[in-house]
């Protein structure tokens, strides 16, 4: 698992919105902020994982920063 399902914890109107955009469920992820995968640039999350996942290979999964 990577994260903890957190769906059901988010606001009425976030989990309205995001279903305009996405089917999926929402993903509790820690970030890390040390070794490899917290040395990218600050606010730069997607195009970090990208070039992670170019280099070292994997899979990017898709999110957003969030303040609940």
């Amino acid at each position: 698992m990577i994260g903890t399902n957190y769906t059901n914890k988010l606001p009425k109107e976030t989990s309205e919105a995001m279903t305009q955009v996405f089917s999926d469920d929402c993903y509790l992820i820690k970030r890390r902020v040390k070794g490899v995968t917290g040395s990218g640039i600050v606010l730069n999350c997607h195009q970090n994982v990208q070039a992670l996942v170019d280099r070292i290979g994997g899979e990017r999964i898709c999110g957003w920063q969030s303040r609940f």
